[in-house]
């Protein structure tokens, strides 16, 4: 077990301190997590006008970004570092998605209807946000049954329905709260149908369409001091293009049940909350190569069936200075390649991947007059194994062979012990003033594809640089020594937040260049690759800043900002980290009145220059683009929403949304995929 320089530093630095950020009413929402000294997130409400893609809220929220790879597949990225190193729960559980390039990521399972906001912890997320949060952590604040204040049953609820004249992107959805004073059902369902992007000046976007259902129930008891909720929710994709990946989603079946419960306790005099979570997730997913997209050769016709169980529980004691949790994820992975033109043809890519993770962390927090100080641990058990694998071509390729039997004859059974520790520290200087200083080492484990993918593909969980990956069993854990320093002003009509950032993160996961002549020889013939990288362990920082304003000019009028840059480079060569997003600002203008509001946004991007030579990454150029919304309540019940999303129908590239990957789509094989034209959308909502 590898620790960071800082691990004695934080163990015995007791009088490093932090202070809570105050809230307004003026900002867009600024939480406390638990009582006394909390993290401070920054949340976002969900967008009417992207209703199937709730992380575009993220966009507005500084240091946050989206690695897009298709419409409904969106890897959240967080001071330049996304996949498995960026924590995401939906309504407090995991979600560990069925698709080894990260097709489905966690959010895709979450349904507008009952999405009422997404968080990013602001800096350094605390040891409390999950298990592994070494880039940060996101938080979906989901709807949940409400009870009623009478003994007689209370129905409340909403539809919404939506259209995008882009892609003639249709929605719908509802949800009804049937209650008492002790028991509360949630009903909901939401669906989305969409025809390809269309970019700006009218090309077509091929394959970009998706067809998508959510569905679910929960019901909740209260009784005396203790509440418990069972919920099941039910998630099916069709026919959704990635076309940033080598395959297209066929379809995606999630189902979810969970059960909770909190209870108000008095342990030795203390009072606190108790809550715990149990669950259980399973989805199958198949993507293919042939559907959606030209595929003039029937021997490259290609399917893989993808299947993931997981099984998630965690208990956490909360009182005013203490919070003391138990939380687990045991995760199985399958996933086979075949054929249809060719019975013999079977690549067992993932068999019976196993990947536990249990941990057990402590926090407390302390208010001291104008000081306030947070000290966190968590400590974390992870195991990973898998089974056999194999290929049909094993009896005729000695590379195969080679392979097969290397990753089979090996011990594939692996653990880590890595513990995360966290000290943030508030000064306030005035009643509406604080700065903060945190310090951080967080560790993170490989991610199964990093470890078992035994054979030269591309299912690196998102990556979508091109390469053709090789796992390797015996990678270390990431180790990163972060520190954040931050700023905080809340007044009544103007509030500033900044942070400073620093990590170097040694062990970083990144593919190396393969030396392996027989391995890069078999990638050249099966998957028209001129080399493979392997995943291995190399040394990295990443540094940078971001910040949000906010001015409320008058009753009527209101300014946003938020500005992010995020630097990524290699320590031990001369290179910079892959897909890192170019320094932005994004920007908002704000009039109200009466019972209508008017909202003139614009998001500026630089030119992306600092890039990964070893992952052969593309140089962006900058751009800006402009969105006109709009919203009137016609009654209490009743809203319009409606706008123009890039309004100057701007023609640019997204540096984060990936090459083209389809061939004969009227667009250059891996060239930067260009982004959504001009679009009309509206939506209405109905509250009973």
């Amino acid at each position: 077990m590898k620790y960071s320089p800082l691990y004695t530093a934080i163990c015995t630095s007791l009088l490093l301190t932090v202070s809570p950020l105050s809230n307004a009413d003026d900002i867009e929402h600024i939480e406390v997590i638990g009582e006394a000294l909390p993290n401070s997130i920054i949340s976002a409400s969900t967008e009417p006008s992207n209703p199937e893609n709730i992380a575009s809220a993220l966009l507005s929220l500084p240091g946050a970004n989206i690695n897009s790879n298709g419409k409904v597949t969106s890897i959240v990225q967080y001071r330049g570092l996304y996949g498995d190193r960026v924590s995401a729960k939906l309504g407090g559980q995991t979600f560990i998605g069925s698709g080894p390039n990260a097709m489905d990521t966690p959010l895709s399972y979450s349904p507008g209807i009952i999405t009422e906001s997404i968080s990013i912890y602001r800096g350094i997320a605390p040891v409390s946000a999950g298990i592994e949060t070494l880039g940060g952590a996101v938080d979906v604040q989901l709807t949940k049954a409400e009870f009623s204040n009478s003994r007689v049953y209370d129905i409340q609820g909403a539809l919404s329905t939506s259209f995008n004249s882009n892609n003639e992107a249709f929605s719908a959805g509802g949800k009804v709260n049937i209650a008492s004073e002790n028991i509360a059902t949630l009903a909901y369902i939401e669906t989305h149908d969409a025809d390809d992007l269309e970019t700006a000046h009218g090309t077509t976007l091929k394959p970009s369409g998706y067809t998508k259902t959510h569905a679910g129930i929960e019901t909740r008891f209260q009784y005396a001091n203790s509440e418990i909720g069972a919920s099941y929710h039910y998630t099916d994709t069709h026919d959704a293009g990635t076309p940033a990946l080598p395959m297209d989603i066929t379809y995606i079946y999630g189902n979810k049940f969970s059960l909770d419960g909190a209870h108000e306790l008095s342990i030795a005099s203390t009072k606190g909350t108790l809550t715990w979570q149990l669950g259980y997730f399973d989805s199958s997913h198949e993507m293919d190569n042939f559907t959606q997209r030209t595929q003039n050769n029937a021997a490259m016709y290609r399917v893989n069936n993808a299947d993931a169980k997981s099984y998630d529980a965690n208990v956490l004691w909360l009182s005013d200075d203490i919070q003391f949790g138990i939380e687990g994820v045991r995760s199985s992975h399958d996933s086979i390649i075949t054929n249809p033109n060719n019975m013999m043809f079977n690549v067992i890519n993932f068999n019976e991947v196993v990947d536990t993770k249990v941990s057990v962390f402590g926090q407390w927090q302390k208010d001291f007059d104008d000081i306030s100080v947070q000290i966190g641990s968590r400590i974390k058990h992870i195991k990973a194994d898998a089974d056999d694998v194999n290929h049909h071509m094993a009896m005729g390729n000695a590379t195969i062979a080679n392979l097969v039997n290397g990753f089979n004859q090996a011990d594939r059974s692996q653990s880590d012990t890595n513990v995360d520790l966290v000290i943030r520290t508030d000064y306030q200087l005035d009643k509406n003033t604080s700065v903060n200083v945190s310090l951080a080492s967080k560790q993170r484990a490989p991610s199964y594809q990093e470890r078992y993918l035994w054979l030269p593909m591309e299912a690196t969980a998102g990556l979508a640089d091109g390469n053709t990956y090789l796992g390797n069993i015996d990678l270390k854990s990431e180790t990163a020594t972060q520190l954040n320093l931050g700023y905080s002003y809340t007044g009544d009509k103007f509030v500033v937040l900044f942070d400073g950032f620093y990590q170097r993160i040694d062990d970083y996961i990144q593919g190396l260049l393969s030396t392996d002549m027989a391995t890069n020889m078999l990638a050249a013939m099966m998957m028209n690759s001129d080399r493979v990288l392997q995943f291995s362990n190399v040394d990295a920082s990443l540094q940078g800043f971001d910040g949000q304003i906010k001015y409320k000019l008058n009753e009527s009028w209101q300014i946003d900002a938020a500005a992010s840059y995020v630097r990524g480079k290699r320590k031990d060569i001369d290179d910079n980290l892959y897909r890192i997003a170019p320094p932005n600002i994004t920007t908002s203008i704000h009039y109200n009145q009466d019972n209508w509001q008017l909202t003139l946004a614009g998001k500026v991007y630089a030119k992306q220059d600092k890039v990964s030579a070893l992952n052969r990454e593309q140089a962006s150029a900058g751009y800006a683009v402009f969105d006109l919304n709009g919203q009137y309540n016609i009654s209490n019940q009743l809203t319009v929403n409606a706008g123009i999303k890039n309004l100057l129908d701007k023609n640019y590239r997204n540096h984060l949304g990936g090459y083209n990957r389809v061939m004969e789509n009227g667009f250059t094989h891996m060239d930067r995929l260009p982004s959504e034209g001009r679009s009309v959308w509206a939506n209405v909502s109905y509250q009973f």
